[in-house]
């Protein structure tokens, strides 16, 4: 399933978002789900692959909270969205956290993964960070390569996280100042004419 996105959940996957044969189906078939107790993720229908835009996971877990691991790719984001209609948005690869108290999620396809209409540098999450922050941003076109560099309190040049053409979309890097003092960083992105400048804060 190269192409598929993914999402984990204690160790047991599920794969969205690419087109299977029909003859392949049945390999993402699940037997019955565990007696009561047993941790366990699927999608409705007992099968672990979901071929459309709206899917239903079914999670069988006694803990508080849940640790989802996303691998979403080419710009695309989904939203995990739970019984109490809080929502919560996959893209790239991050970790996010659900809670355990719902037992059924809706996974689908955010209206946001169309193509974006101008350059932009989002806001790095989390910040003030403590060792790596993650930095999203979104390409218009690959004709112009992406920069992003980050500066100290001095204006001196620090880290060159990219200096490379994107494909069209929405793209997130990450920056692990492991090493680094902590204090207040610039992160500036130049793609062709477009220029923007970003106030990091690194706390150890």
């Amino acid at each position: 399933m190269k192409n598929a996105h993914q999402i984990t959940i204690g160790k047991q996957s599920l794969y969205f978002g690419a087109d299977v044969p029909n003859e392949d189906i049945l390999n993402f078939t699940l037997p019955p789900k565990p007696p009561n107790g047993a941790f366990d993720i699927r999608f409705s229908g007992d099968t672990k692959f979901c071929g459309v835009d709206d899917c239903v996971i079914e999670v069988m877990s006694g803990e508080q909270s849940l640790a989802v691991e996303c691998d979403i790719k080419d710009g695309e984001r989904w939203e995990i969205v739970d019984e109490n209609s809080n929502v919560l948005t996959c893209w790239g690869v991050q970790v996010l956290e659900l809670s355990g108290d719902s037992k059924t999620f809706e996974l689908r396809k955010s209206v946001s993964s169309v193509s974006p209409l101008i350059f932009s540098l989002s806001p790095a999450y989390p910040n003030p960070f403590n060792t790596t922050t993650t930095i999203p941003f979104a390409v218009v076109d690959n004709q112009h390569a992406i920069s992003l560099q980050i500066y100290d309190i001095t204006g001196k040049l620090v880290a060159r996280l990219v200096d490379d053409k994107f494909p069209v979309g929405n793209h997130i890097v990450q920056w692990n100042a492991d090493g680094f003092s902590s204090g207040v960083y610039f992160l500036k992105m130049d793609a062709g004419s477009f220029s923007q400048i970003q106030k990091l804060m690194f706390l150890e």
